[in-house]
Parts: C-alpha cells; structure tokens; sequence
C-alpha cells in the first residue's frame, strides 16, 4: 500500500518478479520512504492513495479483469509490469497527470511523447502524438502505440529522445 508519507509492506514479503527477482534497493527506487509492518491495519494514520498486488506474471490479465469485473465504481485494476497489478482510482493516470501539466504550460498534444510497456500506460499512449511502446511491452501497448522501439535495458528512451530532438522522428 503506498500512503502520501509512506509506502508500507508486511514483514517478510516477498518481491518476485517471474525471474528476476527484485533487491531492496532496487525496491526503494519505486517507493521513497518503504516501512515493514507486522500487521497492515497497525499502520500510521497515512491516507492509502494506491495498492499494489504482487501476482505471478501469467496471471496478471485474469486477476485484473476479474477485479474489473467484480468491483464497479471508483477503482479499477491496471498491470503495471513485473507482475505488479495497481489499483487505482478510476479517471486517475499518468494521462491525467499529463493533462493538467499541459494545461497549465499550454502543450499541445502533438508536442507531447510518451513511453509505455504496461496497461498504466495506456491512456498516455493515447494523449500523446508521439507514442513508444517498449520491446517489451504487453501486445495491448503495442497495438496502442504508434512506434515501437527498443527495451529501456538498451537505453531506447533516451536514444529515441535524441532522435526527436534532433528531428529524425517527426
């Protein structure tokens, strides 16, 4: 669970992602401030602003199209890599996010690019003009998508940051 001071996880979890399993410190990159409980509900007062379930990788469709199905109303289910299943409130995305930046800096969607490997990243893929799924994104972003590129292990974000900037991509 990831609160607005924390993120809070229970003793002993493990972070398995299919193969590759993930170090603490690797951990930390994704959750700034990660507090171990024994017991979730002896948590800080700490408004909960997203969960995240942790389910084998085959799995991750299914369980989040069961969610879906079975919970209507303000929170829905998106994958977000590894594994990881986010809820989240629904209407609440990084396009979102991105809207209300481009509003208030008045962007233009056909100055925006954004990169995906996940379904958190579909609704960005479809604000942005210039839209990049990873090689190793689910086919779902890859069919939202409107380039595919190279894994971030092989440093295609910022390879393909530089080719837009330098107006290769247009």
């Amino acid at each position: 669970m990831s609160g607005v001071e924390a993120s809070y996880v229970l003793q002993g979890t493990s972070f398995e992602f299919g193969t590759a399993a993930v170090s603490q410190d690797e951990l930390r990159q994704f959750f700034s401030n990660l507090v171990y409980l024994e017991d979730l509900t002896k948590r800080p007062k700490d408004p909960i602003v997203k969960i995240t379930m942790m389910v084998d990788s085959d799995d991750v469709d299914e369980v989040t199209q069961q969610f879906n199905q079975e919970f209507h109303g303000d929170l829905r289910a998106v994958s977000s890599g590894y594994g990881a299943v986010d809820i989240i409130q629904s209407g609440v995305h990084k396009a979102w996010g991105l809207q209300v930046l481009m509003a208030k800096y008045k962007i233009k969607p056909e100055e925006v690019a954004a990169f995906g490997d996940s379904g958190n990243d579909k609704e960005l893929l479809n604000l942005a003009k210039y839209s990049f799924a990873m090689a190793n994104a689910t086919q779902d972003i890859k069919n939202v998508a409107c380039y595919q590129i190279a894994s971030n292990a092989e440093d295609a974000v910022l390879t393909t940051i530089e080719k837009i900037l330098s107006g290769e991509i247009k």
